[in-house]
């Protein structure tokens, strides 16, 4: 049986997907203040190292969100943002986060036997509350996606594949001082009891 790979790095993930996610994430973080809006957003060529994506890809995206008034292109300066977005209900919130986990999972970005990225690096990418993350993330664990390992993280898991089995969690006996069992040392008083008891109802001395 293979090991399981180490976790991901801190390098930012690579994804396939349509400039339509792409415009979707960045005004999730526009909107919940990943881009300070005294500071230019980063540059094309850095947005699309960061997603994997051509170039072009990127540009249609800042160029839709600069027609909806959300970002602003100062020349000389790069791309600032105008305006915040319209607040996002917690179901268009998980409907978007959902859409682009999903699409990285189906492309490979998250690799199968790999370990999923943490829950406060994906807070600080979608820029939602917790609440609306564990709910996405529910839902890619009940479609097999992927698997929870207890105080460790979760696994994605390869959706045509076996389920793995839960390992048992239970605890063991608890050992008392001389290594034996705390109830096995129980049972072994229990006859020196009614051994104590037996001689004080017959009247003879145990000493």
């Amino acid at each position: 049986m293979s090991s399981i790979p180490q976790a991901p790095t801190s390098e930012p993930a690579r994804c396939l997907a349509t400039d339509e996610v792409i415009t979707d994430a960045l005004r999730g973080r526009i909107l919940h203040g990943a881009y300070a809006i005294t500071r230019p957003l980063p540059d094309t060529a850095r947005l699309a190292a960061e997603f994997g994506l051509p170039k072009e890809v990127i540009a249609t995206a800042l160029r839709a969100l600069a027609n909806e008034g959300t970002v602003c292109d100062v020349p000389g300066q790069g791309m600032f943002v105008a305006r915040l977005p319209r607040l996002e209900s917690a179901e268009a919130a998980a409907e978007r986060v959902e859409t682009i986990l999903r699409t990285r999972l189906e492309h490979g970005v998250y690799p199968v036997s790999t370990w999923f990225p943490a829950q406060a690096r994906l807070l600080d990418e979608f820029g939602v509350t917790l609440y609306v993350l564990l709910n996405v993330i529910a839902k890619l664990v009940d479609g097999g996606l992927l698997s929870t390992v207890t105080s460790r993280g979760r696994i994605v898991l390869d959706p045509q594949g076996p389920r793995p089995r839960p390992k048992d969690t239970r605890r063991p006996p608890r050992r008392s001082r001389s290594g034996t069992s705390a109830a096995r040392s129980k049972r072994a008083r229990i006859p020196c009891t009614h051994r104590f008891r037996r001689g004080r109802a017959s009247g003879r001395s145990t000493g």
